[in-house]
């Protein structure tokens, strides 16, 4: 890491937070052939933060995967061996860690949940790329305040 913390990662949600109460697969928070992939190009590896709320009766698998082209349906797609976490009712208000390095598989990120059961359950998941070949990086979100000095 050469320089501050916020210019050498680049943080990507891939689902956004809210209660999801449908029994679904989804792929980066949409429909697998809706599904746009997080572009790992330029990065060596990521953090996948499982970020739960309350979590209703039901179990949810989680997976991570890769493609070479920005689409969940490729024949390149692939799960990563040892990539997944299972969440249960008991999880609620547990955050799950995932380190991945990124530079070894295809270029697009997918992250896969599958919600066993019709209830409601409250998560996101974010995804931090580190480890930038090009600094600084260009943040999707941003927010404009600096504490303390450079």
């Amino acid at each position: 890491m050469k320089g501050r913390l916020f210019e050498s990662q680049k943080i990507v949600q891939a689902f956004t937070p809210k209660d999801r109460s449908a029994a679904n697969t989804l792929y980066n928070d949409a429909a697998i052939g809706d599904a746009v992939g997080i572009d790992c190009k330029g990065f060596e590896d990521a953090l996948i933060s499982i970020i739960l709320g309350v979590v209703g009766a039901t179990t949810i698998d989680f997976a991570v995967g890769f493609a070479d082209v920005n689409d969940a349906e490729d024949s390149s797609f692939a799960l990563l061996s040892g990539a997944t976490k299972q969440i249960v009712n008991a999880d609620d208000g547990k955050v799950f860690l995932m380190g991945i390095r990124t530079k070894d598989v295809g270029r697009y990120m997918f992250v896969k949940a599958v919600q066993a059961d019709a209830v409601s359950v409250v998560y996101n998941v974010a995804v931090a790329l580190g480890q930038a070949q090009n600094e600084p990086v260009t943040q999707e979100q941003t927010v404009a305040f600096t504490h303390g000095a450079a």
